[in-house]
């Protein structure tokens, strides 16, 4: 039977974190009239609050505590039945944060390494939140009760499930304690090194918790609802390591889906990684009607909603708004109909949505999930994936490479076999099945750019002694710089690949480099050069503001090495994350000289503009999209814009979805070149081969 969420587009969630100190609170909710807001914005699926962040539950809880201000009356119930009768599909949202847990159950807490609980750390700037250990045996029987308790007393069609896993702090509470000695014989480790076997062992350990607790979920509600879609917060994996999040974790969701409050350049990136980690398709793309969630009354503008879609639509994503209640119960009926006018909009593109096309690209940014922390840093606190990643998308989009995001260690091989140059995102921890699928893709033709400290950290703990990848690099680790501000100087031969920057100004890149030493035949591109001191020397420095280069070394900076039938890239310092325009058109000019092939798509299109390219194997045809993917807000529109198709097929027709119009395009040898006339902030075209 086909899943309910493969023909959904179009969703909704209502915030319901609301309190219950004041009898006014929730008490003039009606059932009707929410399930009437949902067929006022055209949704095929709502998804339902039955207990919020606070622990406060909107059914007649056995073992927990039921909202005040509904004075004992069920609302879960009526208002799933509202929206089935509406049509629509149902989801349970439950939220695993229990504030009441916390105050009424204090052996519940999670508990810091100094001795802390999560109101006292406090989460997003507040501390409101109280956070209960999935570790502690009383907080399990609760969740597993009010889980059997939904399913077994309402019918829905999906549970989904928010703020599961490790958040605020690495717990330290005595359930924590107990089990990690009963399992290894050890306490706890206070210090994070990812240098450390034992810190490394803890965290697989917080890892394999979190997957643990998430089956008391998964496994209660399908054993009494077993055709039921489960979903877990996904999102907490943009945290990196400290949320503890695995692949395993991953694949016990039916789907992904993550709430994402940024940018259009955020929806692109995360689009993309979650399409890769996901088990099917589509990805579940939410963000607020609120700028932010704690903007209350301020609202993004229809505007900003729409370039939002556009790029969800533009991964073949579903698209979830989500709304906040007012305390009383009571919700804004004109942003329903603004939905639903927006929908309308859409419904075009409907026609030609298609998840499971498969996404053409010029470069995959490869790493995986054990690797998204930050060697250098000791801190207990989560790792920004995409603070690290948006830099290096928007530069692949400005030029133009058609690019994807990929963390699924179990899909590489996949991942390779469509990449013409695979680029190793600081992949510090390398596992043997990928350096396996590694070495077959170069020796088989593929192109891959390693940089940095790749490879360096074995995935048990402590550091290797020489690059996972050594062989396929031609290069050696000998040792990391003690400057945390290096340059890459061209050699004379490759200065081209350097744009503006040559032996008497070469690129600085604000990082520590690694020095490393060669195979014979391995080519040198640019080689390393030092600043005269370190960035925190306060007498012996060259200048009083910079730290400018000083120190030539012959440690090679950019090299190439050609293995069997390819060839591998590797850059000592980590280029890709810099957010200068300078150093990235540097890093595009390096991929482009790795490519095998033609790239797919050459255009004269702004660099605000994506290029998106799928096929989709079942209808046979093309999805080409031009999408505004700025960091920023900006409605925009370009016009004469073209752009040059490099496929394998001959096209014989060019569709604009949006008008229903062909646009004229001419055909030479294996490229197509259409030229489109204004292209505002999304455009959609099916291409039909012969």
């Amino acid at each position: 039977m086909k899943k309910w969420y493969k023909e959904s587009k179009w969703r909704n969630l209502v915030d319901m974190h609301i309190n219950d100190w004041n009898p006014d609170f929730m008490s003039k909710f009606s059932s009707e009239v929410y399930a009437d807001n949902m067929h006022t914005a055209k949704l095929d699926a709502a998804e339902l609050y039955t207990g919020n962040c606070l622990g406060i539950c909107y059914f007649p809880t056995e073992v927990g505590h039921m909202h005040n201000g509904l004075k004992g009356k069920d609302i879960t119930g009526p208002t799933l039945a509202a929206l089935k009768a509406r049509g629509l599909h149902t989801i349970a949202y439950f939220n695993m944060w229990c504030r009441w847990g916390f105050d009424t159950h204090p052996s519940w807490r999670m508990i810091s390494a100094d001795g802390k609980n999560s109101m006292q750390i406090g989460f997003s700037g507040q501390g409101r939140y109280g956070l209960c250990c999935p570790n502690n045996e009383g907080y399990r029987e609760y969740t597993r009760a009010q889980i059997k308790y939904l399913c077994e007393h309402y019918d829905f069609d999906g549970m989904w499930i928010d703020m599961i896993g490790w958040f605020t702090m690495i717990c330290h509470c005595s359930s924590c304690r107990d089990r990690y000695f009963n399992e290894t014989g050890r306490e706890i480790p206070r210090k994070v090194d990812w240098t450390d076997p034992e810190w490394v062992a803890y965290q697989r350990r917080r890892q394999a918790w979190f997957v643990d607790f998430t089956h008391i979920v998964n496994d209660t509600a399908r054993a009494i609802k077993p055709d039921v879609t489960m979903a877990f917060q996904s999102g907490s994996w943009l945290s990196g390591w400290f949320n503890g999040t695995s692949d395993e974790f991953i694949d016990l969701s039916d789907y992904l889906a993550a709430d994402i409050y940024g940018t259009a350049l955020e929806c692109s990136v995360v689009c993309k990684c979650m399409n890769n980690l996901t088990l099917n398709k589509p990805i579940e793309y939410m963000t607020s009607r609120c700028v932010h969630l704690y903007h209350h009354t301020i609202n993004k503008s229809k505007e900003e909603m729409r370039i939002l879609v556009y790029g969800a639509i533009a991964h073949n994503a579903a698209f979830t708004f989500i709304d906040a209640i007012n305390p009383d119960g009571t919700m804004d009926k004109r942003l329903y109909e603004m939905l639903g006018s927006l929908k309308e909009e859409f419904v075009p593109y409907f026609k030609y949505w298609r998840p499971d096309a498969t996404m053409l690209r010029d470069v995959t940014v490869y790493s995986n999930m054990e690797s998204l922390f930050d060697p250098h840093s000791s801190q207990q606190k989560g790792f920004s994936v995409c603070s690290s990643l948006e830099p290096f998308a928007s530069a692949l989009i400005a030029d133009h490479l058609l690019y994807d995001m990929a963390f699924k260690k179990n899909r590489i091989k996949e991942i390779c076999e469509q990449s013409k140059v695979v680029f190793l995102n600081n992949a510090y921890m390398l596992h043997d099945n990928e350096i396996e699928v590694l070495e077959a893709y170069v020796k088989n033709g593929g192109s891959l750019i390693i940089t940095y400290l790749t490879g360096m950290y074995d995935p048990n703990g402590g550091l290797r002694n020489d690059f996972a990848l050594a062989k396929l690099m031609g290069v050696h680790f000998e040792s990391e710089t003690i400057e945390d501000v290096t340059y890459i100087n061209p050699e004379d031969h490759a200065k081209e690949l350097f744009l503006n920057f040559d032996h008497q100004y070469p690129m600085s890149v604000i990082s520590s480099a690694v020095k490393v030493k060669l195979d014979q035949g391995v080519a040198v591109l640019a080689k390393l050069t030092l600043p005269y001191s370190h960035s925190t020397e306060n007498y012996r420095f060259a200048s009083a503001i910079s730290n400018p280069p000083g120190i030539e070394t012959d440690y090679p900076a950019v090299t190439v090495n050609r293995y069997e039938k390819g060839k591998v890239m590797y850059i000592a310092m980590p280029i890709q994350a810099d957010k200068f325009d300078a150093v990235k058109e540097v890093t595009t000019t390096l991929i482009r000289h790795m490519l095998p092939t033609q790239t797919y798509i050459s255009t004269n299109a702004p660099k605000w503009l994506e290029t998106l390219l799928y096929h989709d194997d079942e209808s046979n045809f093309y999805q080409l999209f031009l999408v505004n993917s700025m960091d920023a807000f900006y409605s925009a529109e370009v016009n004469n814009v073209e752009v040059v198709l490099n496929l394998p097929d001959k096209i014989k027709s060019v569709v604009n979805v949006k008008t229903g119009e062909f646009i004229p395009f001419t055909n030479k040898d294996s490229n197509i070149t259409i030229k489109f006339g204004l292209v505002h902030d999304f455009g959609m075209y099916i291409l039909q081969p012969e």
